[in-house]
């Protein structure tokens, strides 16, 4: 069974891997096979079987249920969505996240396509088209990631993908994406050497020498703390990255970057002994720039930190909802992200975020939401790949995201965003007891 593609517009045929990526069929789908299947209910698991024998309504039914029972569930509503349309005509584009190796932050992007999916199709669609969401699952796995790019570049039903997470893999896909001329929308991947890797990639996200630029002023300035270790994750090249811009920054502001040597992917890694080593070459502050998969490391030595009287800061990857549960651990910490839910609490994203999701987003949420609505935006002049591309490319292209106006520079880097400082703090209205609260700059 497949899709059939003519003028953009897709058309249910049933689930599709194109010939020859048998490999990566069961990463990818539009409702027929769950990605998420270990939190699953019986009603999503029948919905799921509903959907693969073309038995729409009665999935509607199932995924709704389903919903009922695990209201947050971001795939359940992206499969409704997609079920809400049928065999009708849609619109198709994708979204790859690290659904078997970070599923919390996986999630977090989900909810944000899901979000602006549903809005735009209760809408009325993209000039009266709805629009159908693809889930990939990539585990930011480099090798994993070039298979699932290639896989949907050969869809010809994909308009455009919205990933992938980490700056490792949005740099294997790129490539892909850019040879098969699929334009690619990353809303979480900051490496610097993202920036001119094609016509065709392009990315949500504020450039990171903001971020660095923001962190670095705020330890000098506010908190008048200019003696710094970095730890980064030297394998990850948007650790290293972050770690260049803000040493970069804190050079500029008369701050001194402290030469202790913190790898947090090397072999052997002991954290106390770090943050001792930290409080004896004077050191006043520590900054931590996790990857994605160093992120529980990162919390323990931000904790050994604390202990050692050390404020502690974090680059946006630390800004994550798994980061809720460990808030005790590094409570303090200031952390750079480019959007917060509580910048806008009254606003219609967060109104419909806080009825689908219990308010559980994060700026990789928000950042996931304005990479739809501008390929939204792009799709209603011209509903092709090479459309979306072009429409990107022009210097007066903007959409009306929730983190503000997006469009992109010649580089592919977006445009006139801003960045946020928030406070791992105690706090009695969540679930975990610990949330992040917006500092003043």
């Amino acid at each position: 069974m497949r899709w059939y593609w003519v003028l953009g517009v897709v058309a249910w045929a049933g689930p599709a891997i194109a010939q020859g990526t048998a490999g990566v069929e069961s990463r990818i789908s539009r409702g027929e096979r769950l990605l998420i299947a270990g939190e699953a209910n019986n009603d999503k698991r029948q919905a799921a079987a509903a959907i693969g024998a073309r038995e729409f309504n009665q999935a509607v039914t199932r995924l709704t249920a389903s919903l009922q029972r695990s209201a947050d569930d971001p795939e359940a509503r992206i499969y409704l969505n997609n079920a809400r349309i049928g065999a009708g005509r849609s619109f198709g584009i994708a979204v790859s996240v690290p659904i078997g190796t970070n599923l919390t932050i996986a999630q977090e992007i989900l909810r944000g396509v899901a979000q602006a999916q549903q809005t735009i199709n209760q809408g009325g669609g993209i000039n009266g088209v709805p629009l159908r969401v693809t889930i990939a699952n990539d585990d930011n796995n480099p090798e994993i990631v070039q298979q699932v790019a290639a896989a949907l570049v050969r869809d010809n039903s994909i308009l455009a993908v919205v990933g992938h997470n980490a700056s490792t893999a949005s740099l294997a896909a790129a490539p892909v994406y850019q040879g098969g001329r699929l334009p690619m929308v990353s809303p979480t991947s900051d490496s610097l050497q993202l920036s001119n890797a094609g016509s065709f990639i392009f990315r949500t996200l504020p450039p990171i020498g903001d971020q660095g630029r923001a962190l670095a002023a705020h330890a000098v300035q506010r908190l008048q703390r200019g003696r710094v270790v970095v730890c980064s994750a030297a394998d990850d090249t948007s650790a290293e990255s972050f770690r260049q811009e803000f040493e970069k920054a804190l050079t500029a502001l008369k701050g001194t970057v402290v030469p202790v040597r913190c790898d947090l992917s090397a072999q052997g890694f002991s954290s106390s002994s770090l943050a001792t080593q930290a409080k004896q070459q004077g050191a006043q502050a520590m900054v931590l720039a996790p990857s994605v998969k160093t992120i529980p490391l990162a919390v323990l030595v931000g904790a050994a930190a604390r202990e050692q009287q050390l404020a502690v800061l974090g680059s946006s990857t630390m800004g994550t909802l798994r980061l809720n549960t460990q808030g005790k651990d590094i409570e303090g910490a200031i952390i750079s992200v480019p959007w917060h839910p509580r910048s806008a609490p009254n606003s219609p994203f967060m109104r419909t975020a806080n009825s689908f999701w219990n308010g559980n987003v994060t700026w990789r949420s928000a950042n996931a939401h304005d990479a739809v609505v501008a390929i939204a935006a792009a799709l209603r002049t011209n509903p092709s790949r090479s459309g979306i591309q072009q429409a990107f490319a022009r210097d007066n292209f903007r959409a009306d995201g929730v983190t503000g106006p997006v469009g992109f520079a010649r580089s592919g880097d977006r445009r006139g965003a801003n960045i946020a400082l928030v406070r791992v703090a105690a706090s009695p209205n969540t679930d975990t007891g610990y949330d992040f609260i917006p500092v003043a700059r």
